[in-house]
């Protein structure tokens, strides 16, 4: 088995890029760039990246597995929701744990079932906040002297599907614009694994 199923890695160009880039900026130990800092040529591989993608900006890691482990706990906290694919690859396992976020699953690729979830959840989240602005009225329109009504604090929770464009493990790919569709139409935020699709 392989990850090179594009075979990209003895690919001509790929070679003489990084064989030019060696000549230009050599070799050392490596390592990350917390440890060794950011070279001229991270900037401009970074800076292209967002042009060729059309973002603002980029950030590119040395090793593939450690980008969910990171970025997911950054995005994430403990009180969030993660609405995840039960196939996730085990950087995205190990990311979602390290957030301590709530997380559900949806089974793999079947985004019916990842609909009824987000509709569950904005269901629930529609009958909370009636309840509240009931509670928040009741304190409002009641006597003085009734200070024991607990009208609790809204909590502002963020909710997160996270998805791979193409899976590893069963080389499946998603409907991305379904996904896009679905995140919008709920108001969740998306994290794409685009590992396999985009590299």
């Amino acid at each position: 088995a392989t990850t090179n199923f594009a075979n990209l890695i003895s690919h001509p160009r790929i070679e003489a890029a990084c064989e030019s880039t060696l000549r230009r900026l050599g070799c050392g130990s490596c390592g990350p760039r917390g440890f060794y800092g950011t070279s001229t040529e991270h900037l401009r591989c970074e800076g292209e990246f967002a042009r060729w993608s059309g973002a603002a900006e980029s950030i590119s890691y040395s090793f593939g597995s450690s980008v969910a482990s990171s970025v997911v706990p950054a995005f994430c906290k403990r009180g969030d929701l993660i609405v995840c694919d039960e196939a996730a690859n085990f950087s995205l396992q190990t990311g979602m744990q390290l957030s301590r976020a709530d997380v559900i699953y949806y089974r793999h690729n079947d985004l019916a079932h990842l609909e009824a979830i987000l509709r569950d959840v904005l269901h629930k989240q529609n009958a909370r906040r009636g309840a509240g602005i009931f509670r928040g009225w009741l304190a409002q329109n009641t006597s003085s002297n009734s200070s024991s009504i607990h009208v609790p604090r809204t909590v502002t929770q963020r909710r997160f599907i996270v998805a791979e464009a193409i899976n590893p493990l069963y080389g499946t790919v998603c409907d991305v614009r379904k996904l896009v569709e679905l995140k919008h139409k709920y108001k969740f935020r998306l994290l794409l694994d685009e590992s396999y699709s985009v590299g």
